[in-house]
């Protein structure tokens, strides 16, 4: 399956826990069969601003696809991310979490061909914009 010709364009973001995901290589809980072929091509994200708020491992975006069916012309244009992270309290007596500013998080890129245009904040890794 080929999921193709998505447009994502003049969003603002606020305090979203993740900005931007691919997920093709998503197994059904349960499913005897692999997923051995979804896969996406033509995604576009246009002018996405705002603030995500990084838990644990997450990233500003995470594009993760099948290694035998790569993601590719996906392309970022103008993008802001202001990425923060969550951190519980040290203090016994204070019990809700506060929150720290941290540099913006890198994007997570596994067989996904991404291109940039315009200004993407956070910038994107070698390893989102290398052909594999």
């Amino acid at each position: 399956a080929t999921i193709s010709d998505i447009h994502f364009e003049n969003i603002l973001l606020d305090n979203v826990e993740q900005a931007i995901q691919i997920q093709m290589t998503y197994e059904t809980p349960g499913s005897k069969l692999k997923n051995i072929g979804c896969t996406a091509t033509g995604v576009t994200y246009k002018n996405i601003t705002g603030t995500a708020t990084s838990h644990g491992t997450h990233t500003a975006g995470s594009l993760s696809c099948l290694s035998t069916r790569p993601c590719e012309q996906i392309v970022m244009e103008d993008i802001n991310i202001d990425v923060t992270a969550a951190t519980a309290a040290t203090t016994a007596t204070a019990a809700a979490e506060s929150t720290e500013k941290k540099p913006p998080a890198p994007w997570e890129c596994d067989s996904a061909h991404v291109s940039s245009q315009g200004t993407v904040e956070p910038p994107l890794p070698a390893s989102c914009t290398k052909d594999e």
